[in-house]
């Protein structure tokens, strides 16, 4: 990975252990290839829809006015 997508990824990862209630435990399922959960309503909103329609959204909303987007490949959802 270049140095670069990793410092952004590293960044990313930072900054969603900073979200978590229990950033330890979420470390501990991570590294069990598990999911965490995350609280919603202080650092983000949620709306769960299927991946192609929300990732249509993301690009007509635009960068500037959207935060974080987490996408799941395997289930087909964000």
């Amino acid at each position: 990975m270049a140095p670069q997508n990793a410092r952004r990824l590293r960044r990313g990862q930072d900054w969603l252990l900073s979200c978590a209630e229990d950033p330890a435990a979420v470390l501990r399922a991570w590294a069990a290839d598990q999911l965490a959960p995350f609280p919603s309503g202080v650092h983000w909103s949620v709306a769960e829809a299927p991946l192609a329609q929300s990732m249509e959204a993301v690009k007509r909303i635009g960068a500037a006015g959207r935060g974080p987007v987490l996408a799941d490949v395997s289930a087909g959802r964000a």
